[in-house]
């Protein structure tokens, strides 16, 4: 069912949730296969059922989605103003920023920040879903501020 969606259908379709459970509001067709693939990646691998690391396609899907959500996931009261470059050394790069409460995020080449937290792009996508430590990843910079992304944007 899912190969004879059009193209433009992906990102054109909006899916609701039913109004008496809410969640996440409103998403893109795009953006609740990438949900489900999330599920099937990570927990098909939590539960050691001999399953491969996540895959590319899943990261590099998953990881500029999570990048566009954070802003969803900060509350002005969670943490301070502050500055990340995430650099995938296989992959992009995303500049994330917190300013009198609010979050930009995006993807391009870094530009100053008041830290710099580097891996593989899996591990960046870890670090969003709460998988992967900050402090196992490289850091360049303010180490306070790098260590303070997971609290300022707590994972899923």
């Amino acid at each position: 069912m899912w190969a004879q969606i059009p193209p433009e259908a992906w990102d054109g379709t909006t899916v609701c949730e039913p109004a008496d459970n809410p969640d996440i509001g409103p998403i893109t067709l795009l953006q609740l296969a990438i949900l489900r693939l999330t599920e099937v990646e990570v927990h098909g691998t939590d539960l050691d059922l001999g399953l491969c690391d996540w895959s590319d396609p899943f990261i590099d899907a998953a990881l500029p989605m999570r990048i566009a959500w954070l802003p969803r996931r900060h509350t002005p009261s969670q943490a301070p103003s502050g500055s990340w470059n995430l650099v995938a050394t296989d992959g992009p790069s995303f500049n994330v920023a917190v300013s009198q409460g609010v979050v930009s995020a995006s993807p391009g080449k870094a530009y100053q920040a008041d830290a710099t937290i580097s891996g593989p792009k899996a591990d960046l996508l870890g670090l969003l879903l709460g998988r992967v430590d900050v402090a196992d990843l490289a850091i360049a910079g303010d180490e306070t501020t790098a260590r303070r992304f997971a609290t300022t944007f707590p994972p899923p």
